[in-house]
């Protein structure tokens, strides 16, 4: 008789409270038992507080406390805030239990590659679960058996707004740096995140593996009064020939809803994230998927903690593309650059207020098409970034960007 995963879940605030019903679910089928939850905000929770005193799991003020106390464990999620990412995954990897970290894995590209030497027998997972979604997996099964003849680029565009409430929702929100941790907060390194590791995954000359690219240049701009940024484009090309091209910004006040566009010599799919219905230009009609992702990814890792299946994606590895784009854009941009008050408009009232840069949803749609950058687009404010070597990326300091 096989015996439940014993878990264990650190943060059950904000996204992780998806995890936390994730879990229960899971529990409910026999696959793990929730043993204990950590988080030090847990009277600010009281229904998730009242759920876990009627089951009976314990939740601790710390992660440190709960490590102590809770021996044996299989696997523990780290859903905490982005800056305490890399010293948890430290902790943990200390212990026995298998680790699923909510994306992005850690700010910058010295972070990840400390924590991938850490990491010796691949025991930590990214929640970069739209990777295991079928309609990912559709678009790479398509790219590998050639159905779009010869690729020669894809790229993702999203334009999400953002109110004074999203900005007001921690003390990291928009932050380069926090208490002297890197936080890096902004679309393509928080929230928009998922698109480039799903253009990475796209880009891998295997089943399971994932694009590097070569050289790339970055543009960074900021509409609000923030530390960080709330707009941004990422170009490049992998050693393969193929080119990408990422537009990202919260600055807008209507959404424009995520794309992902695989271009090939033969045929073109433009994939919706939002809804996942995925088009092809050689067929009529649209292929509709269910929008559920978590379940898929911690399907594949339970599986992997069971020891039952091959490694699942994404490993910390599996992430060093995603990290020399963000942290290469920025290296590349040199500044993070102001759109100046003549080009953006306030909107709505109290938390729902926001700030929008009008012309930037049809940029944005132009470039995911085109390839045009801002610059070329002819947006005054607009400044191209130098393209810069990938190989040559080693570090990034965000207190030089303050």
């Amino acid at each position: 008789m096989n015996h439940p995963l014993q878990a264990a879940l650190i943060g059950v605030g904000g996204f992780g409270r998806s995890h936390f019903r994730h879990l229960i679910d899971l529990q409910s089928q026999g696959r793990i038992q929730l043993r204990a939850v950590a988080d030090p905000t847990i009277d600010r929770l009281p229904e998730i507080r009242a759920q876990l005193q009627d089951a009976h799991i314990p939740c601790y003020p710390s992660d440190q406390e709960m490590q102590e106390k809770e021996a044996d464990l299989d696997f523990v999620t780290i859903s905490s805030p982005i800056p305490l990412h890399e010293e948890m995954v430290r902790r943990w990897l200390k212990s026995r239990a298998w680790i699923y970290l909510e994306k992005p894995p850690v700010p910058t590209i010295q972070q990840l590659r400390e924590i991938i030497a850490l990491d010796t027998d691949q025991r930590v997972r990214v929640g970069f679960q739209q990777v295991h979604h079928p309609a990912i997996r559709q678009l790479k099964a398509w790219i590998l058996e050639g159905r779009f003849g010869k690729l020669r680029r894809i790229s993702a565009v999203a334009g999400w707004p953002r109110t004074d409430a999203y900005y007001q929702r921690s003390p990291w929100a928009a932050k380069l740096l926090i208490h002297g941790k890197a936080c890096f907060d902004g679309p393509a390194t928080n929230a928009l995140a998922h698109p480039i590791q799903n253009l990475m995954f796209l880009a891998g000359d295997q089943s399971e593996s994932f694009g590097i690219p070569s050289s790339m240049n970055g543009e960074f701009y900021r509409a609000r009064d923030i530390e960080s940024y709330d707009a941004v484009t990422l170009s490049g090309q992998f050693p393969s020939g193929v080119t990408f091209d990422i537009g990202f910004a919260h600055c807008v006040e209507t959404p424009l809803a995520s794309q992902l566009r695989v271009e090939g010599s033969r045929a073109t799919a433009v994939l919706n994230q939002e809804n996942f219905s995925l088009t092809c230009s050689d067929e009529n009609k649209a292929q509709s998927f269910k929008p559920e992702t978590i379940p898929p990814m911690y399907d594949a890792f339970l599986n992997q903690v069971a020891q039952t299946s091959p490694p699942a994606a994404s490993t910390l590895q599996d992430c060093l593309g995603y990290s020399l784009v963000t942290c290469g854009g920025l290296l590349s941009s040199g500044e993070i650059f102001p759109i100046p008050a003549s080009a953006k408009h306030g909107y709505g009232i109290d938390e729902a207020a926001g700030i929008h840069v009008p012309e930037l949803n049809e940029a944005l749609k132009k470039f995911g098409e085109t390839g045009e950058s801002f610059v070329d687009q002819g947006i005054s404010w607009a400044k191209k970034g130098r393209v810069i070597d990938t190989a040559s990326i080693t570090s990034l300091d965000l207190s030089t960007y303050l």
